[in-house]
């Protein structure tokens, strides 16, 4: 694939903008996220004398390379324009992928991708576009149109951004750019004169100046002399207003690494060379005195811009280069703690604009700092894009208000008082893995999927009960929860919630709480279970009453079968009844869910320990038997003193906690494990210690050893972090030995008194691909105990079974012996409440479907209508919603039950990827990923795909299949925009790669000529008709599709020439040019994008558009 960009002409890109914006959008994005300039907006400011509308703007980077991307971010609201870097090296060689962004920002990207000429074409395009915008060129888009033929402060500011070296600045291509920068008089009057054809607004008075401001980039490790050197010359010899970027490797390599890898826990390596090459702190004080002065002789600005990226070791699979460069939030409190020394130093005089981690949530606390403008890069590369500005200066107004303000200035000179309104930017790593699951197989076309749906093990459709919630309608999110999952309050209290997890607003904010919504729909709904079909004759057996076999019997009976249910204790619920603490189940919650299970008829036998003779009984008596046996056993650790009496498994203390049984653990209760089961275990026993039932005792203290860190831990990180909150010790990379045992000889009970701990280091990854723990030589210790209790899985008792029998058919869930099936703990050992139920739904429908019968609930998912406006506005606005409040005691739930309010406020939250997802769309920085609707016909699109051979001479031509589009939102990739940076990879929900897999289009002939693969829309040649072209990598093949008058396409490759019918897609006619058959699915998928990606003819060059941009064409 081709990584080079090919810029539009200025003319094709107004064009372009025209006939978009006749349906509200330019360049993809709704109108909606528009900035509209007020002449009393609070956040305006000066710089260098001009006046700018915000104080916000893109830093230089991937947003400002391109004409129409800094066009985009102008719009909405970015009026400080940090163009890309420029050196006098214009053809650079850049690794790919270059980006990624998955929480804090990498890059191994370097200065622009341009020739300095393009970079040069490519900033005067966006500065005439931009004031024939403001100039009302486009009716409507502006309330406050400006005449800039009287105007000298058009309201934003082109910044210049140079590197890297005296010697490379004084190169003839760049003092060229740089004096075209100056003055364009002459490429601005050709570029206007081809504009005027095109509008009558090209008259307008366009500066002859693109920039006379710059900040100076230097590499790493710069000496001090040369950056002093470059800025003399910017001030002194070109005139200009100077910034120099400054690294943050100046506060220092302890503040940096404790500011880093301490206080936020960020794993990221900062090396020694990175400290050693950069400028010192103290030499840069000297350097900034020395430059205010030339400055101020030479009557222009000079500041520091804080900071530049922080150069670390790349320990990021996804970048190619050995060395990366770190920016967004991490870097954030370390150039905010610059800033601060900085101001000390210099009495709070000097000018410091501000780029490092800036979002929307501390910008306006970046401002009352007197740190402006500020810029932003790294933010605007998560989903939502440009959009994300929009928020930013709705939170800068706020703070403003808040304040009692009229101005950013009397803003700045205010107290800071605590602002309700603006929440504080994260401070330490984010508690979820940002990254979303993969769970499509081809993302080509329909790769709408939404994440959550399709990483819960059974299916629930969670953005439509959340929907609901929203609207209030409880009974039809109760009957949505129960169309998939019959225990909807066991679930909305213990579920591991990987849904959650994988939730897209991890990207934004936080994710939604989907299992607390699910427990107050519980709570709320009234909506009963559905009715039963009229019995079927077939009788099912099911052993063991836990949620696998609970599940099981639901779907089972919902169908029509006798179903029975056989469990060995005297209650339903297996160990989610048992084991599972208090404070996380509600066992009232829990007799709700098996309450309506028996109510459909199911029959229950309890106390009924099946052995090998009660087992044939069942199958004699059953047509078909399930075995759920739940995991019974705790595991041992198999070290010495294990036997004493103050030690037990997890099981047995959770069981006896639930039985009420008294408890003596003492103050000094060691757990070990690193599993939920063990993080239940220790908040159990830090509730009985830290409120213990007798208020006299001393509260205790509960320790937990793991032998590999946390990050290796495979408990919920939920789980442990509320652990360690709730003041419970984590050691970490220590395993037990042995435990000490002291006991008089004639004892009869043997008492642990102490532990025996070895500490260990993580080596090579073991069987299950994390890293061994190594005991360390020499680095034993003790930790006093008066309880242990072992927490290191569970075990399987399965002895009425033959083990040889147990093997099974991994899709049905069949045994060796036929009608015999099992499934969770019993096949998978101790897993999750919600995959032990994907078990026993499988089943049930496995079952079903060998009856010849429908599954009793599946009925399509609710489609809704999404407005654009309402859609982008809500992809692009960060909502961290309410933090869920927790409570300690032990028998109260850890998260009490959401209000009404907070429920509903939550789910309003979804950003319904079920529906609609535009994530590779807005993260892209070049506007590369276009969506659009294909002309629709419910339920979806269809043609035929043949195939054609030659046999005996004669073609036979075969239907091979159909081409289905399901969606109505479609992506494809715009060739000439990408740049295989890689950050729609990063993003998407879905699997792949969308610069990868997306149908790519070119809208320059060079771009598709100088490409592997790929589409593009021309003439033939001769006949002048409309056709699209087709590369096929894997083949090199060219494939043509032209449209003809008579009602008809005629498809040609170097194997074949075939005509179609265009109505019905259907082969008139077909020669084999080469070999003796050929598969025409290729002729399919052009066809359908002929009928829906057009294009229009201009100067014999050009422009496509999507259905959505169409308008009149």
């Amino acid at each position: 694939m081709n990584d080079r960009l090919y810029p539009l002409s200025v003319e094709r890109l107004w064009q372009w903008i025209a006939e978009e914006f006749k349906q509200d959008h330019i360049f993809g994005v709704h109108r909606a996220l528009f900035f509209d300039p007020k002449p009393d907006d609070p956040f305006q400011m000066e710089r260098y004398g001009r006046l700018l509308e915000t104080p916000i703007g893109v830093a230089a980077g991937p947003h400002t390379q391109l004409a129409h991307n800094i066009v985009v971010a102008w719009l909405v609201g970015a009026r400080y324009i940090e163009l890309k870097t420029v050196q006098t090296l214009d053809k650079l060689e850049i690794a790919r992928p270059c980006i990624d962004m998955t929480d804090e920002g990498y890059n191994c990207e370097w200065s622009q991708e341009l020739s300095l000429d393009q970079s040069f074409d490519q900033y005067l395009n966006a500065m005439i576009i931009i004031h024939l915008l403001k100039a009302g060129a486009l009716p409507d888009l502006c309330s406050n149109k400006r005449d800039n033929r009287k105007d000298k402060h058009p309201g934003f500011i082109f910044n210049m951004s140079v590197g890297y070296d005296l010697k490379g600045i004084l190169k003839p291509n760049m003092q060229r750019f740089l004096d075209k920068m100056a003055n364009c008089q002459v490429e601005k009057k050709k570029k206007l004169a081809c504009l005027t054809a095109l509008h009558s607004y090209a008259y307008l008075d366009v500066p002859d100046c693109v920039s006379d401001s710059v900040t100076l980039s230097t590499m790493h490790g710069c000496p001090p002399d040369e950056i002093e050197k470059i800025a003399l010359y910017l001030i002194n010899d070109r005139k200009l207003h100077t910034t120099i970027k400054l690294n943050p490797t100046l506060l220092g390599a302890e503040q940096v690494r404790d500011i880093l890898n301490e206080t936020m826990e960020f794993p990221a390596h900062v090396p020694d060379q990175a400290f050693a090459h950069d400028l010192k702190y103290k030499t840069a004080c000297e350097i900034i005195r020395s430059l205010q002065n030339a400055a101020d002789g030479a009557g222009v600005h000079f500041g520091v811009k804080l900071t530049n990226t922080l150069e670390v070791v790349n320990n990021h699979a996804s970048l190619p280069e050995k060395q990366v460069y770190m920016s967004g939030r991490a870097l954030h409190p370390i150039a905010v703690r610059l800033a601060e020394k900085f101001q000390s130093d210099f009495d709070g005089k000097l000018d410091i604009s501000f780029s490092a981690g800036a979002d929307c949530f501390n910008t306006s606390d970046l401002l009352r700092a007197d740190l402006a403008p500020v810029t932003v890069c790294s933010d605007l590369l998560k989903p939502g894009g440009y959009g994300r500005l929009a928020q930013y200066l709705k939170e800068i107004r706020k703070a403003i208000r808040f304040a009692h303000c009229n101005d950013l200035q009397s803003f700045i000179q205010s107290k800071s008082p605590n602002n309700p309104h603006n929440p504080r930017n994260l401070r330490t790593t984010s508690p979820h893995n940002p990254l979303n699951p993969r769970t499509n197989p081809s993302i080509r076309f329909d790769c709408i999927q939404a994440p959550c749906e399709q990483t819960c093990a059974i299916g629930q459709r969670v953005p439509e009960y959340l929907r609901q919630t929203a609207q209030g309608d409880y009974d039809a999110g109760m009957r949505s929860i129960l169309s998939a999952n019959p225990l909807p309050n066991l679930t909305g209290m213990v579920c591991d919630h990987l849904c959650q997890a994988k939730c897209t607003r991890i990207n934004y904010d936080r994710p939604l709480p989907i299992r607390e919504i699910k427990r107050f729909l519980a709570e709320k709904g009234t909506a009963g279970f559905p009715d039963p079909l009229p019995d079927n004759g077939r009788r099912v057996s099911v052993i063991g009453a836990g949620p696998s076999g609970l599940t099981c019997a639901y779907f089972l009976r919902l169908a029509g079968f006798e179903t029975h249910l056989y469990e060995a204790k005297e209650h339903a619920g297996g160990m989610a009844r048992g084991a599972i603490p208090d404070f996380r189940l509600d066992t009232e919650g829990l007799k709700k869910d098996i309450a309506g299970i028996e109510l459909l008829g199911v029959t229950f036998h309890y106390q009924e320990r099946i052995d090998a003779d009660k087992f044939r009984t069942i199958r004699e008596k059953s047509d078909y038997v399930y075995i759920a046996i739940g995991a019974q056993r705790g595991k041992k650790l198999n070290i010495s003193g294990e036997d004493a009496v103050n030690v037990m498994d997890q099981i047995q203390f959770l069981e006896a906690v639930k039985r009420g049984d008294p408890l003596f653990l003492g103050q000094n209760i060691v757990v070990i494990g690193g599993g939920n089961s063990c993080m239940d275990a220790a908040r159990t026993a830090y509730r009985l210690k830290r409120f213990p039932r007798d208020a006299s005792k001393e509260p205790g203290r509960v320790t937990v050893i793991y032998r590999r860190t946390r990050k290796e831990a495979p408990a919920d990180p939920d789980e442990v972090r509320a652990a360690l909150r709730e003041g419970i010790i984590l050691r970490e990379l220590t395993a037990p030995v042995a435990l000490r045992i002291d006991s008089d000889p004639g004892d009869q009970e043997k008492i642990a008194r102490a532990i025996q701990c070895v500490r260990t280091e993580l080596q090579d990854a073991d069987e299950s691909g994390r890293p061994r723990p190594i005991p360390i030589v020499g680095s034993e210790f003790e930790l006093p105990v008066d309880s242990v209790i072992t927490a290191l899985g569970q075990e399987v008792v399965l002895d009425f079974f033959p083990e040889s029998a147990l093997r099974m058919d991994p899709t049905t869930h069949e045994t060796q012996m036929r009608a015999v099936f099992a499934g969770g703990d019993a096949i998978r050992g101790a897993d999750t409440l919600i995959r032990a139920m994907e078990d026993g739904k499988q089943v049930a429908r496995t079952i079903i479907e060998r009856e010849n019968m429908d599954f009793p609930i599946d009925h399509p998912p609710q489609k809704i209508s999404t407005d654009e406006a309402v859609s982008q506005v809500s992809s692009a606005t960060r909502d961290r919603g309410a933090e869920i409040k927790t409570q300690k005691m032990l028998s109260d739930s850890i998260h009490p039950p959401l209000s009404e309010d907070e429920a509903r406020r939550e789910a309003s939250r979804c950003l319904n990827c079920d529906e609609i997802c535009r994530v590779c769309v807005t993260v892209c920085p070049n506007r590369a990923n276009i969506d659009f609707r294909p002309i629709f016909s419910y339920p979806s699109i269809q043609r035929p795909i043949w195939k054609a051979r030659r046999i005996h001479g004669a073609i036979k031509i075969e239907k091979s299949g159909n081409f289905e589009i399901r969606q109505h939102a479609q992506v494809l990739s715009i060739a000439d925009f990408c740049n295989l940076c890689g950050n729609c990879a990063t993003f998407c929900p879905a699997s792949g790669e969308p610069f990868r897999e997306k149908p790519r289009f070119h809208l320059t002939k060079e771009s598709f000529d100088q490409d592997s693969a790929g589409y593009f829309f021309g003439k033939t040649e001769k006949q002048n008709k409309r056709t699209i072209y087709r590369k096929i990598a894997e083949t090199g093949d060219l494939h043509r599709l032209s449209v003809r008058e008579d009602s008809y396409l005629i498809y040609e490759t170097d194997r074949v020439w075939a005509k179609f019918s265009a109505d019905s897609f259907t082969p008139m006619e077909v020669h084999l040019k080469k070999g003796n058959s050929v598969d025409l699915s290729p002729a399919t998928e052009m066809c359908f994008f002929l009928e829906n990606v057009t294009q229009i003819y201009s100067s014999n060059k050009i422009h496509f558009f999507c259905e959505r941009i169409l308008g009149s064409f």
